[in-house]
């Protein structure tokens, strides 16, 4: 994650105007523009994230297939990849968009939904060079502690590259 998205011009169809920083809403989140960023709304605040590069990535992909194949095998839940809306309680995101994120079976989301209320069972984050400091403050802050039952922050150069 980056720094706070703003300000932002409204759309051409769209007379209104943004909200001030803590005070966005997961209405004025549906509103922004099919852009190409990842947008994300914590504790009312909109951040932006351009496209991860390969060294986020590729651990990324290592992890979801060692874990879905633990996940699937155990018959334990769901297994999902950013882009995917959580929606946390009491505003903490409205939405987020983690890098991984785990649902025990029975609190998982439903075939056609387009994102999550509640609370995830895990969390994964995957820390960028250029945002590990920023990510690792405001994530476990605002979701690892107060809103996943598991979060993991993963430190791409532990992973290796074999």
């Amino acid at each position: 994650m980056n720094q706070p998205a703003y300000p932002l011009t409204p759309a051409k169809d769209d007379d209104q105007v943004w909200p001030a920083q803590g005070q966005w809403s997961f209405e004025d989140y549906l509103r922004l523009p099919d852009d190409g960023q990842r947008y994300e709304v914590l504790r009312g605040e909109l951040y932006v994230t351009p496209a991860p590069a390969y060294d986020h990535q590729f651990p990324v992909t290592k992890l979801t297939s060692f874990l879905d194949v633990f996940v699937t095998e155990r018959d334990l839940g769901v297994l999902l990849v950013a882009p995917f809306d959580v929606r946390l309680p009491g505003r903490l995101a409205d939405p987020v968009e983690p890098d991984l994120v785990f649902f025990r079976k029975g609190n998982e989301p439903q075939p056609g939904d387009k994102c999550f209320e509640g609370v995830p069972d895990l969390v994964i984050e995957v820390l960028s060079p250029k945002t590990r400091g920023q990510i690792r403050e405001r994530s476990w802050r605002s979701i690892g502690r107060l809103a996943s039952r598991s979060y993991w922050l993963v430190d791409p150069p532990c992973l290796g590259r074999s």
